[in-house]
């Protein structure tokens, strides 16, 4: 426990803009989908498929140079980003369909659940993957 409380303690500026870069991807991500279901009317699988990719493109390019501070090997990055991309894409997508579909959530809801899920493990895979040095 002491470890962990130590480590937070020393990360504790990286989280924090890992945290905000992560509410402005949620933010863009929302409001993307937002507008494009409440105004232009568009389905909601494919609205969420555009707003997720715009919050996406947000959160590697602010966590990249803000976050963590990783300026060099962004080809590595990016493959390594778009990998965990892909993954969190297709879990948030068949979450948001089985949510929809099955369960019946509210789609504001079932975003805002699965969205805390990724950002659970996304920070450790950021830091010790996606933008490590090596």
């Amino acid at each position: 426990m002491k470890k962990t409380v130590l480590w937070l303690w020393e990360e504790r500026v990286r989280i924090a803009r890992y945290m905000v870069s992560g509410f402005a991807a949620v933010a863009i991500d929302w409001c993307v989908y937002f507008i494009a279901t409440r105004f232009f009317h568009a389905p909601q699988v494919p609205a969420n498929i555009i707003s997720v990719l715009a919050g996406g493109t947000w959160a590697f390019v602010v966590n990249k140079y803000w976050s963590f501070k990783a300026h060099e090997n962004t080809a590595r990055q990016s493959r390594r980003f778009a990998t965990l991309f892909v993954f969190n894409y297709l879990f948030q997508q068949y979450g948001f369909f089985f949510a929809l579909h099955y369960v019946h959530i509210f789609d504001l809801l079932a975003k805002a659940i699965l969205i805390a899920m990724m950002v659970s493990w996304n920070f450790l895979l950021y830091k010790y993957w996606v933008y490590a040095v090596v």
